[in-house]
């Protein structure tokens, strides 16, 4: 809670004084409305903006349990994110697919029969389940009971270009390591610093892709897109870079440098997730950080290409590594 806000005092005339005094104390009370303002009471709350989640199997299972668990008891009251209102701020508890067992098992235990689970995997590994899932060796909870993914409703369908189990639909190229653990997408240098990127086996033209990552630092990587060659795509740039001054979220084009640049450090989550929002519709390219939009170019050079991640050369990037917890993308009409 906020100290005590000073009682506002009528002003006698027209002054500086009273006039700073006056945007103080309403500056206070604003804040003091939005830090305690009431956190959402049910479901019905989050379904005002999360429409596509009415008819989840997951949400109607808990929902429907002895005592109702709503969308707060996982995700915290959020009062941050319900009051927004852009889908910039995330959830006070947000979870990654690494994090989905421990978070089960805070209710629900461990199973009781695992010779009759184990069984049960024996029988869906490699097959589909109802929820559009995979079974593969490393599993988790929502694989097989349901999962939900709190993207935005509208026109256009989302699809998960990464299945948090392995790096089917995606091609290496060069020596970099990429591999799939605990439900991340994780890159870093190969033997001798060696370098490399991971590519989609598709291509795509005109779309919009949500991609949720973390570095460790220092690094210089990036998210391809409409990557054709080496000399033909554009990157989403995750770098410090200091001649000149740019920072993740700055469009690159191999030939052009950068198109445009993010100078604002701040937005930038060193030790933490990050979102990128990368828009691609004719020539006209936008890309938004944790909600911030920080690049917005028109340029003819790729139509079309792949999607991917680098890891770049050099001995003072040895130990960084990129980590992807999820890859989303819809089609966009020009």
């Amino acid at each position: 809670m906020m100290g005590q806000v000073e009682k506002v005092r009528k002003p006698t005339g027209v002054n500086n004084m009273s006039n700073i005094r006056l945007a103080e104390t309403l500056a206070a009370w604003i804040i003091l409305a939005l830090s305690t303002a009431a956190a959402p009471s049910n479901n019905l709350d989050c379904l005002t903006c999360h429409a596509e989640l009415a008819d989840e199997t997951l949400v109607m299972r808990h929902v429907a349990a002895e005592e109702a668990v709503t969308c707060t008891k996982c995700h915290g009251e959020s009062v941050a994110h319900v009051t927004d209102g852009t889908g910039a701020v995330e959830p006070d508890l947000p979870f990654g697919r690494n994090e989905v067992e421990a978070l089960c098992g805070e209710c629900h235990g461990g199973h009781e029969d695992v010779e009759a689970v184990e069984a049960f995997r024996r029988e869906w590994r490699g097959k589909r389940r109802g929820t559009g899932t995979v079974i593969g060796e490393d599993a988790v909870c929502t694989d097989c009971h349901g999962e939900h993914r709190s993207v935005e409703s509208g026109d256009g369908s989302w699809t998960p270009l990464f299945n948090g189990m392995d790096l089917a639909g995606w091609r290496s190229e060069g020596k970099a390591l990429w591999r799939v653990e605990k439900g991340l997408l994780v890159g870093g240098q190969g033997e001798g610093n060696a370098p490399g990127d991971l590519f989609t086996e598709g291509s795509f033209d005109d779309f919009e892709l949500i991609v949720t990552f973390k570095v460790i630092w220092p690094a210089n990587t990036g998210v391809w897109f409409r990557y054709q060659d080496a000399g033909t795509a554009y990157q989403a740039d995750v770098l410090e870079y200091k001649n000149p001054v740019c920072w993740t979220g700055s469009l690159y084009c191999p030939g052009k440098m950068f198109l445009s640049k993010n100078e604002n450090e701040s937005l930038v989550k060193k030790d933490g997730w990050n979102i990128f929002r990368i828009r691609a519709v004719g020539n006209h390219i936008t890309i938004s950080l944790n909600g911030t939009q920080v690049s917005d170019v028109h340029d003819d050079s790729t139509d079309h290409g792949r999607i991917g991640f680098q890891v770049h050369p050099g001995a003072q990037f040895g130990d960084m590594q990129v980590r992807v917890r999820e890859v989303l993308i819809r089609p966009l009409t020009p």
